[in-house]
C-alpha cells in the first residue's frame, strides 16, 4: 500500500482504511507505463538466452503459444 500511496493513488484515512484518488486515466496510464517496463525487461531476457530479434518477434505469434 506504500508504494500506492507514494504514487498518489490511494489516500489512507486511518481506521477508515484506504480510498482510490486516482482518476481512471491516471491508473490506465501507470499501467502502460509499468507493462512497457516488463516488455523491455522481457525482450532483454529473451535476447539473453540467445534468441534473435526476429524469433522473439515470431515466439508472440506462434499459434501453439
Amino acid at each position: 500500500m506504500k508504494v500506492l500511496e507514494e504514487q498518489n493513488l490511494v489516500i489512507s484515512c486511518g481506521t477508515l482504511g484506504y480510498f482510490v484518488i486516482a482518476s481512471e486515466q491516471e491508473i490506465k496510464e501507470l499501467r502502460y507505463q509499468e507493462s512497457n517496463k516488463l516488455v523491455k525487461i522481457l525482450f532483454e531476457k529473451l535476447g539473453e538466452l540467445g534468441f534473435s530479434e526476429d524469433e522473439i518477434v515470431n515466439l508472440f505469434f506462434r499459434k501453439d503459444a
